[in-house]
């Protein structure tokens, strides 16, 4: 099992971005980070923490937006979908452009919440892809995804093959995360 927290680098591009680090709580504030190690097949548990919105009639997508992708091409939304109805597919534990969570687990903003996600990497044969990813998602102890197939990224670019790092994305927003490991499966 590796602990990613000593593993992570930051992307930042400027101070906005840099990552902030609050060490009574052992947590971070991402500011786009991603593994220098590179991954395929791997259970990934993170924890998170959303920032309270005084106003609730704002967007959802602008009230604790983040991410985690996996070989940094395959997304699971961090938002605040807490007292929402989930619908499309970009709430909370959804992946991104593919699938929303069955249902809604979430807890209210500043709660820790966790996810546990079991990702089987696209499988090639050279450059010609012959299986796609796939993604189960426990959100809170709750499975809001099983074995969904997921059949290009998430993110519009070009699907590549091969390990690949884990990133947690940033939107300027200050979610909060802690407690992140994976092992390979």
């Amino acid at each position: 099992m590796l602990t990613l927290t000593d593993v992570l680098r930051s992307r930042a591009t400027s101070d906005r971005d840099r990552v902030a680090f609050d060490f009574e709580d052992r947590s971070f504030t991402s500011g786009e980070l991603q593994t220098r190690a590179a991954f395929s097949d791997v259970h990934l548990h993170l924890e998170f923490r959303l920032p309270a919105t005084t106003d609730l009639t704002v967007p959802e997508q602008d009230r604790g937006n983040s991410g985690v992708l996996l070989q940094g091409q395959y997304e699971v939304q961090v938002l605040d979908s807490f007292g929402h109805s989930l619908a499309g597919r970009d709430d909370c534990a959804a992946i991104s452009g593919v699938r929303d969570a069955s249902s809604n687990a979430a807890f209210p903003a500043e709660v820790w919440q966790s996810f546990d996600i079991v990702f089987k990497a696209a499988r090639w044969r050279g450059e010609t892809k012959i299986a796609s990813a796939r993604m189960s998602v426990f959100w809170n102890g709750t499975e809001v995804q099983r074995n969904v197939e997921i059949p290009g990224t998430t993110n519009g670019r070009a699907e590549r093959f091969g390990p690949l790092p884990l990133v947690l994305e940033e939107h300027a927003q200050a979610v909060r995360f802690r407690n992140i490991w994976l092992r390979a499966l």
